[in-house]
């Protein structure tokens, strides 16, 4: 294991989901949240709101060490 994986611990589904929509941009996220049932848009809605820049960055920076 590398010191990258012990530190940082893997992405949930719904923070891939929310970093995959934020990549796409405002009108296609939009157009795949409409498609999901409500509380899971909802519940990834919530999860672009709780990624900052900083973190954003340092997340995928992660993801893709790993």
């Amino acid at each position: 294991m590398s010191e990258t994986e012990v530190d940082h611990p893997k992405l949930k589904g719904i923070q891939k989901a929310a970093i995959f929509l934020i990549a796409l941009g405002p009108a296609d996220s939009a157009s795949i949240l409409k498609k999901l049932p409500e509380e899971e848009a909802d519940r990834i809605a919530k999860a672009v709101a709780r990624l900052d820049d900083a973190d954003l960055k340092q997340r995928v920076s992660v993801d893709e060490a790993g």
